[in-house]
């Protein structure tokens, strides 16, 4: 698998259709999200091999994840279960300065737990992947983590109100919603904050 822009986007259409200008940014913000502004070419070896390996070895029904360096070499290879994957503190102290690529049998994008996890244990990236989407969170050295955690729910409270909002209306459904959530929390808090960048690709 490569990973590529999709050409026309019509993932959010369904959004677009509800006039509110504050969501009409953020749908915006989410599609710029999908141009793959910080994908550095001499990765796409790295997340290639990985993914290909991962969503072969579970079928993408259960969650696996490699740690590696910047060269490529594999650190650290965990089985979680369908929804998660647990660490030891000196699993996690491995994490440091380097990238983790897990799967999301759901076809869900990064999560909060993914966010911190990134955030407290000094990873560099943290990258999830279903069967045709990818999602990518890049974390600068030496970010103030109490800073980028409040900055985090900040994102997270406002698209909620307003997801809240369009599900009212009756135009967009729960699950619709929900599919999308972190896709959107993610695309506002990079936006937002200062050394964090985020992008999401199909491939």
């Amino acid at each position: 698998m490569i990973f590529m822009d999709s050409g026309q986007e019509k993932r959010y259409s369904k959004f677009k259709a509800i006039n509110n200008d504050e969501f009409q940014e953020i749908v915006k913000t989410s599609l710029n999200t999908r141009k793959g502004r910080y994908f550095a070419n001499n990765e796409y070896k790295h997340y290639k091999s990985f993914s290909e390996s991962i969503l072969k070895d579970t079928q993408n029904r259960r969650e696996k994840g490699i740690l590696f360096n910047k060269n490529g070499d594999i650190l650290l290879v965990k089985l979680g279960t369908k929804s998660a994957i647990k660490f030891s503190d000196e699993e996690k102290a491995l994490f440091n300065g380097n990238k983790f690529i897990h799967n999301h049998p759901s076809g869900n994008g990064l999560s909060s737990a993914d966010v911190s996890l990134a955030v407290h244990s000094g990873l560099q990236e943290v990258v999830a992947v279903s069967s045709n989407q990818m999602y990518r969170l890049v974390l600068k050295s030496n970010l103030d983590l109490r800073e980028i955690m409040v900055e985090y729910y900040k994102s997270q409270r406002k698209v909620s109100s307003l997801f809240q909002i369009m599900h009212a209306t009756g135009k967009v459904t729960e699950g619709q919603l929900s599919k999308e959530f972190d896709h959107f929390v993610l695309s506002v808090f990079s936006k937002s904050t200062k050394g964090v960048n985020y992008e999401s690709k199909r491939y």
